[in-house]
């Protein structure tokens, strides 16, 4: 590992889930949706999905997201520890109270960016293994995790059958308008 200087400026890898803005899912942006009824007829609807908690539609939603980067890092001070066994860690800070450790340090934004790459491939193998964890999980059997399915694939169905009655009271709406 490559030892830096209070002074040098270096990048490190960024690896993190951040909320982001995206083009709404259901209206497209456009913050109308149409709804066809049975009739064939058309009913223009402001766009609730992207509206909800707003004053009206937006046209976006904000979701989460694994985003990776490099950031600049100018170090301001450095902290070197040993430990019994010859071990050498560096800890690099900045002014803005940030602290890296020597194995996140890189010389270039390449470096960071590729190390940023292989931090993101290992969270979604383990988002991806985390299934195959839980099954073999022994206190957890797989009788338990029939039950919590089957729990909650009676309480989607429920769901379901509550929109299915609202979307029949919109359609019941639309008509009279």
């Amino acid at each position: 590992m490559q030892e830096f200087k209070v002074g040098d400026i270096i990048y490190f890898p960024k690896c993190r889930h951040e909320n982001i803005t995206v083009t709404c899912p259901v209206c497209f942006g456009k913050r109308l949706v149409t709804l066809i009824l049975g009739n064939e007829e058309a009913v223009e609807l402001p766009c609730d999905y992207c509206g909800k908690g707003w004053d009206g539609p937006r046209g976006v939603v904000e979701e989460y997201e694994l985003v990776i980067g490099a950031e600049l890092f100018l170090i301001t001070s450095k902290e070197i520890t040993e430990d019994a066994s010859g071990g050498r860690h560096v800890r690099y800070y900045s002014d803005h109270s940030t602290v890296i450790n020597d194995e996140l340090a890189c010389a270039t934004r390449e470096e960071a960016l590729d190390r940023a790459k292989e931090m993101k491939a290992e969270l979604d193998e383990e988002r991806r293994t985390r299934v195959e964890h839980i099954k073999k999980d022994v206190k957890k059997s797989f009788s338990w995790n029939a039950g919590y399915h089957l729990r909650e694939a009676k309480r989607c169905r429920q769901q379901a059958e509550y929109h299915d009655e609202r979307a029949k009271l919109c359609r019941a709406k639309g008509k009279e308008a």
